[in-house]
């Protein structure tokens, strides 16, 4: 095959991407309704899982206990995963004073995914239609529960998730850039397709599932990298729809550090090439968009070698500009545009190189390694 003929099939890849780009952008702006609730207040179970999060985790406790949700119709699941810190005493102290609240301690370290089915298997409304989850670097806005919980009133959902609000976005370059990547994602990518009707994918947190969609894919996969991933084609493949519901708010931290970055985009990567591989789900090829940067890469250095006329990649280029451009504003963070896009030219190597790591873990099937 021809060099010439390697670079346009490239181009080709990047104009799939690139079609999926100018859908976003097209459709992310205009306010996206409120979905009614249903008439009677459906009982739901909270599970917020933990592992050393001694530091943090008092905040989403401290959130949770300000939930405008009839205490009646809630119940709360914590859950330690073997904590080496005082997670689990905190946790324990939290749900004393409650009696809809109780706490799962796993003697050994199992992972998110075990421990969010075991917390689910001990909740005693075993009853109740709805499952929550919180992550323990969330804190959900007091009415976030009650919006995801009205968006459920449509029978053909099996999730809904809401807006994950960085905090933390000037803490650092890598925190700059972090806070980027989840406004375009969330207030670009996802709005549009909510606008378009099309599904969207889970958070790891602030997400509300239904139990019987839950229950007909065989709950979380143990195991996985990224078990929000795994959910949405495991729903999706199963016929079930999953929206994106923007006012149903909550703040959460985003990495600071360089070693953070690597290891979660790491995780990333490894998560969402395995879960496309493992699914029949409709929207599996949703979960490549990452793939982009090295196939970004590749064009630009045909264009350098001359095989491609430089304009092809620059064109592409545009699209993700006009994306940040969006976020930015729809973020209202346009005054702090300057810092974010400096941190953006500075960790765009460092993203590019960590997806072709998780590229060659994948193609290698070799998981990463991290503390």
């Amino acid at each position: 095959m021809s060099m010439v003929v390697l670079a346009w099939l490239t181009m080709a890849a990047l104009g799939v991407f690139a079609a999926r780009r100018v859908v976003a952008l097209m459709s992310a702006f205009g306010r996206i309704p409120e979905r009614a609730g249903a008439a009677e207040v459906p009982a739901v179970v909270v599970l917020a899982p933990m592992r050393n999060e001694e530091e943090r985790g008092g905040a989403l406790l401290e959130a949770l206990s300000r939930l405008e949700y009839p205490a009646e119709r809630l119940e709360v699941v914590l859950g330690d995963d073997a904590s080496a810190d005082g997670t689990a005493a905190m946790l324990a102290a939290w749900a004393g004073g409650r009696g809809n609240a109780q706490v799962l301690k796993s003697p050994a370290q199992v992972g998110k995914a075990a421990l969010l089915n075991r917390m689910l298997a001990m909740a005693a409304g075993a009853g109740a239609p709805l499952v929550a989850v919180y992550d323990a670097k969330h804190s959900p806005a007091p009415d976030s529960l009650g919006k995801l919980v009205a968006a459920m009133a449509d029978a053909r959902l099996g999730c809904a998730r809401g807006y994950l609000e960085p905090r933390n976005a000037r803490a650092s370059v890598v925190a700059r850039y972090a806070a980027l990547e989840y406004w375009v994602t969330q207030l670009v990518d996802h709005a549009g397709r909510e606008r378009l009707g099309r599904s969207s994918p889970p958070a790891g947190g602030n997400s509300v599932y239904r139990r019987a969609a839950l229950e007909e894919v065989g709950g979380f996969r143990e195991g996985a990298y990224s078990e929000d991933t795994e959910q949405f084609l495991a729903l999706t493949g199963a016929g079930w729809a999953c929206r994106y519901v923007p006012s149903a708010r909550a703040s959460t931290t985003v990495v600071e550090s360089l070693s953070a970055f690597w290891n979660q985009r790491l995780r990333w990567n490894r998560g969402l090439y395995a879960a496309a591989g493992r699914h029949r789900s409709p929207r599996r090829f949703s979960t490549l968009g990452y793939l982009d940067r090295p196939a970004l890469l590749a064009a630009v250095g045909f264009a350098v070698g001359g095989w491609l006329p430089i304009w092809a990649p620059a064109a592409y280029l545009a699209l993700p500009v006009l994306m940040v451009g969006a976020a930015l504003v729809k973020a209202g963070a346009v005054r702090e545009a300057p810092a974010i896009l400096c941190a953006a030219v500075l960790m765009f190597p460092v993203d590019l190189a960590v997806t072709i790591r998780g590229s060659l873990l994948a193609v290698t099937r070799r998981g990463p390694k991290w503390r």
